[in-house]
This record gives structure tokens, C-alpha cells and sequence, in this order.
């Protein structure tokens, strides 16, 4: 669990924004294998902004999952559920966004891998998609690195995901 809050003053106007991220979740990772490990998690966002009249509360409620088929292939996957009240100068807007990620990595030798991921974000009347290639490299036991390129894409700023999912060419260290 962590709870994160951020409190910046404009003395000028008098002016206070507020900002508030509690996470907490429950893990299953089984002691006599490692072939399924998963995460349920929640996240309550809040964000009070004095200076534009504007009041935000997020509830995010996540599932993520990785599958060891086999030692060198893993499937993973993710759904998160965000339901947020926005009141902006007077007006109130209630929204809703559902992400579904899947993820296939292939080990090709003890040292290199590969991926193919997709996903998709809908909500609110509108949905984005995302379809990557990735190819990796282990350079030291502690450093992995890899390049990847998504054909299609979309910048997530609502469900802040781990994952790079614009459009184009992305590199991981």
C-alpha cells in the first residue's frame, strides 16, 4: 500500500492544488511454482485545483496476470476498470474507461526474447488501439534491454499503464 500526497501553494492568487494517490492490492505468487502470478489492485486518485475551479476522484480497479506455459514462454494480461467524477467550473462529468493489455514473450535463447502485444482502451464513446513487435537482450545479469515498435497506438494518460503503447519506436532499459 502507499499513499502519495502533493500540496503546491500559488501565493500569488492565494491558490491551492491538491493531490492525492492511495494504491493498494493483494498478489498471488505460489510458493511451490512460478507458473501463475497475479495482482488485483485499487487506486483512489484525487485532485483539487483551486487556481482552475476544478475537482477530480478517480477509482481505478486493475487485474493483472502472467502464465508460464512453458520456462521460455510467458503470457501476461491486464484489465483496469477507471470511474471518475470531474466537477469543472460549475459543471459535473462522470466518466468511465476500461483497458484490456495481453502481452506474449518468447525466449529465443537464454539471452534474447521477443513480444507481440496488443490493447485496447474504451470508454466515453471513443476506443484506442495498440499492436507492438519487441525484441530484447540481457546484458548483465541486473540490465535488460530492449527495442521495440508499436504499428498502431495510443498515449494513455488516464490508466497510467507500465506499458509504452503510442504509436512507433520505443526503447527499454
Amino acid at each position: 500500500a502507499s499513499n502519495n500526497i502533493r500540496l503546491r501553494v500559488n501565493r500569488q492568487i492565494d491558490a491551492k492544488h491538491l493531490e492525492n494517490s492511495l494504491k493498494f492490492g493483494l498478489a498471488y505468487r505460489p510458493v511451490d511454482h512460478n507458473r501463475l502470478n497475479a495482482l488485483l489492485r485499487y487506486e483512489f486518485n484525487l485532485d483539487r485545483d483551486a487556481e482552475q475551479a476544478k475537482y477530480t476522484a478517480a477509482h481505478v480497479l486493475s487485474s493483472h496476470a502472467n502464465y508460464q506455459f512453458k520456462p521460455y514462454w510467458v503470457l501476461s494480461g491486464r484489465y483496469a476498470f477507471r470511474w471518475a467524477n470531474t466537477e469543472l467550473a460549475g459543471f459535473n462529468y462522470h466518466s468511465q474507461t476500461h483497458l484490456l493489455y495481453a502481452r506474449n514473450t518468447l525466449d529465443i535463447s537464454d539471452r534474447f526474447n521477443t513480444s507481440l502485444a496488443a490493447s485496447t482502451r474504451w470508454g466515453d464513446g471513443s476506443q484506442r488501439t495498440m499492436f507492438g513487435l519487441e525484441a530484447g537482450a540481457i546484458l548483465s545479469p541486473q540490465v535488460w534491454v530492449s527495442l521495440g515498435y508499436n504499428l498502431i497506438g495510443f498515449e494513455d494518460k488516464v490508466l497510467n499503464t507500465d506499458e509504452y503503447m503510442a504509436r512507433g519506436v520505443y526503447l527499454r532499459l
